[in-house]
């Protein structure tokens, strides 16, 4: 809390002024790996091109205006990986610092993240306990590195590979990785318990596989927090769940998850996954077996 107070106190001495009354909420996005923050464009409704004055309209889409997005350390004019901590203290003090800047447009700020993104969200959420996040959105958020390597290895059949180098394969992928640092996992019940939380993951993701995303739902439901859900889909590659065979269902449950909770929607798309969304706080034996059968515990339109 000391380091983020500090955080704070660095930036208002910027000199940074508010021009305009904030509005009730702001969007906070968090770019995956390898990309920037211009990712946040293919998931927002109004989206304006960099060299044109006129906005077009995205579909499908989950979050609207006002948006505030950053770059990672890692993301300069090209993906640097000695620059990469996947996730921990110099990524979560990026992720603070674009925190104060919606709270300059927002007065609640929803936090969307994806992979890379969604692991930092976790992460700063469990540390700092952001008073104006009112929600977290996250896609194909990994546990952990250990665990992810270890499901990589596990499934690739690579049955004798020694665990001290599944420890330190992170480090040599991502040049500031600290094996003992944060991890989502860890930091999910430092998070506060009626924080309403959905994570969107896919059985065909071969990157962030499913059950590393399914396990921090588990350990949600271990913690007893009330507010959070799980939309499993068949079908969908590593970002690339929205523009996949089902980003449809994503895109309505997302919407429902927003009116659910109070939150800007679009009313229509909201309506349409409204039945889907009631099923999206499975018990840890539904989605356990959805594991083993590779079929996702939701019922409704072809899932």
């Amino acid at each position: 809390m000391i380091k983020f107070l500090t955080l704070c106190y660095a930036f208002l001495a910027m000199g940074t002024t508010i021009t305009t009354a904030p509005h009730d909420v702001a969007y906070l996005f968090a770019h995956g790996l390898r990309s920037n923050q211009t990712q946040y464009r293919l998931y927002t409704r109004l989206e304006k091109p960099p060299f044109d004055t006129f906005y077009k309209t995205n579909e499908p889409y989950i979050i609207q205006e006002p948006v505030v997005s950053f770059n990672f350390p890692d993301s300069c004019e090209y993906y640097q990986a000695t620059r990469t901590s996947f996730a921990q203290d110099d990524e979560i003090d990026a992720l603070a610092h674009a925190y104060l800047d919606a709270l300059h447009v927002g007065k609640k700020i929803v936090l969307f993240g994806l992979s890379r993104g969604a692991a930092a969200i976790v992460n700063f959420a469990g540390r700092f306990h952001p008073d104006a996040a009112c929600a977290l959105v996250l896609e194909s958020p990994p546990d952990c590195m250990k665990n992810l390597i270890a499901t990589h290895v596990k499934r690739l059949h690579l049955r004798y590979i020694p665990h001290f180098l599944i420890e330190t394969v992170p480090s040599l992928m991502f040049g500031k990785y600290d094996k003992a640092g944060l991890a989502p996992i860890d930091m999910i019940d430092k998070i506060n318990k009626d924080m309403p939380i959905i994570l969107i993951c896919s059985l065909e993701d071969s990157a962030v596989f499913p059950e590393n995303t399914i396990h921090l739902y588990l350990k949600l439901l271990e913690a007893q927090f009330t507010c959070a859900h799980l939309l499993l889909l068949n079908k969908g590659g590593h970002a690339q769940l929205l523009w996949g065979p089902q980003g449809f269902t994503y895109q309505i449950v997302v919407h429902a998850f927003y009116k659910h909770y109070g939150l800007p929607h679009d009313e229509i798309l909201a309506q349409e996954g409204e039945q889907i969304f009631k099923q999206t706080q499975p018990t840890k034996e539904l989605v356990e077996q959805a594991l083993a059968v590779q079929k996702s515990f939701i019922k409704e339109l072809g899932l």
